[in-house]
C-alpha cells in the first residue's frame, strides 16, 4: 500500500489562464458495449439540447481554445449536431478538430466534409486487433473491424487529417502486439498509441480481462522498445501502464484541458468521475476557474488516492 505522502510530492500547483483545448462528450449513447469502456457508455440518457452544445462551441471559440475534441459514447450517433459544430469551428481554421470514434457511422460523405475544411482534423480511431476475431474480443461486434479499416482508407488520402490509432491491450490480446503493429504499418498512420486496459468503468467488472500495474508496465516497456523499428512509419506512443502511474502523471501535470461530459459536467479527467462544475450553468470561464482552483484541493486528491488506487 502506498503512503499518501508518496502521491502528494508529485502535486504541481501551476495553473494556466485558459485551457489549451476542450473535450466534449456530446452523447453518452453508443452502438457498442466494449468490454474495456471506462465511460460505461450506453447506459445513460442524453438531455442536453443541440442548441446548448452549439452555444458552448461559440463560447469556447470566444475563449480562444486551440483544439476542440468530440467524444462520447459514440459522437457520430449525433452526426447532425457534430456537423453543425464542425461548421462553426471551420470559421476558425487554426482551431484543431478532434473526433474519437469507433467508426461504425463514418462514411465517405462525412470524410469529404472533413477534408473540405482548412482545419486540421485529428481522427482518433479505436482498433484492438489485427484480425476481426481478435478485435471482437474487446469490441463484441464482428462488423466493427471492417468499419475501422474503411475509415482509415477514407481518411488517409485527406491532407488535413491526422490519424491516430488507439490500441488497448488486455490479457487475451497481449501476445498479438507485434502482429498488430506489422498490420497497421501498411496504412498511412500518423500515430499509434498502445496501452493496457485500465480497471475503470466496464473493465473494472472483468477480472479475467484487466491487467495488473506490473503487467501494464511490461507492455509499456515492450512498446518503447518497438518505437525505433516503426519510427519511419508512425509515432509509436505507450499509454498509461496502470492507475497508479496514471494518477502520478495527473498530479504532476498542470490542467490544460476542459473536460465536459454528456450532462455538461466539468470533470477533473476524462477517465475519473470527479465533477467540478457544470459548464451550461456556470459558463466556460467560471468553470475553468473552478477547475484550476479545485483540481489540487486535498479533498479530491485524498479521494482519488483512497478510492481509485490504494487497495
Amino acid at each position: 500500500m502506498k503512503n499518501k505522502d508518496f502521491f502528494h510530492k508529485y502535486i504541481n500547483y501551476t495553473v494556466t489562464e485558459k485551457p489549451t483545448g476542450a473535450v466534449l462528450c456530446i452523447t453518452s449513447q453508443c452502438n457498442l458495449k466494449c468490454t474495456h469502456c471506462f465511460n460505461d457508455s450506453g447506459n445513460n440518457t442524453d438531455c442536453i439540447s443541440d442548441e446548448k452544445w452549439l452555444a458552448l462551441i461559440d463560447d469556447l471559440l470566444d475563449f480562444g481554445v486551440s483544439q476542440i475534441n468530440f467524444s462520447g459514447g459514440e459522437p457520430l450517433i449525433k452526426k447532425d449536431l457534430l456537423i453543425q459544430c464542425i461548421e462553426k469551428i471551420s470559421a476558425f481554421p487554426k482551431v484543431v478538430i478532434g473526433i474519437t470514434t469507433n467508426c461504425c457511422y463514418f462514411n465517405k460523405e462525412f470524410s469529404e466534409l472533413l477534408g473540405s475544411i482548412k482545419n486540421q482534423v485529428h481522427m482518433q480511431l479505436s482498433l484492438d486487433g489485427h484480425t476481426t476475431e481478435i478485435n471482437h474480443i474487446t469490441r463484441n461486434d464482428f462488423a466493427v473491424y471492417d468499419s475501422v479499416i474503411n475509415t482509415i482508407k477514407l481518411c488517409e488520402s485527406k491532407e488535413n487529417m491526422y490519424i491516430q490509432i488507439t490500441h488497448i491491450v488486455n490479457k487475451k490480446t497481449v501476445p498479438f502486439i507485434n502482429n498488430f503493429l506489422e498490420f497497421i504499418s501498411k496504412f498511412k498512420i500518423d500515430m499509434v498509441l498502445i496501452g493496457p486496459v485500465l480497471s475503470i468503468g466496464r473493465a473494472a467488472r472483468q477480472n479475467d480481462f484487466t491487467l495488473t500495474d506490473e503487467e501494464g508496465l511490461e507492455i509499456v516497456r515492450e512498446v518503447l522498445k518497438l518505437k525505433e523499428i516503426y519510427k519511419n512509419k508512425f509515432s509509436l506512443v505507450a499509454g498509461s501502464p496502470g492507475k497508479l502511474y496514471d494518477l502520478v502523471t495527473y498530479l504532476s501535470t498542470s490542467p490544460d484541458w476542459l473536460v465536459v461530459d454528456f450532462l455538461g459536467n466539468v470533470k477533473l479527467s476524462v477517465k475519473y468521475p470527479y465533477i467540478i462544475d457544470n459548464v451550461f450553468e456556470s459558463g466556460v470561464r467560471k468553470s475553468w476557474n473552478s477547475l484550476i482552483v479545485k483540481q489540487k484541493e486535498d479533498y479530491y486528491i485524498e479521494d482519488m488516492i483512497e478510492n481509485l488506487l490504494i487497495t
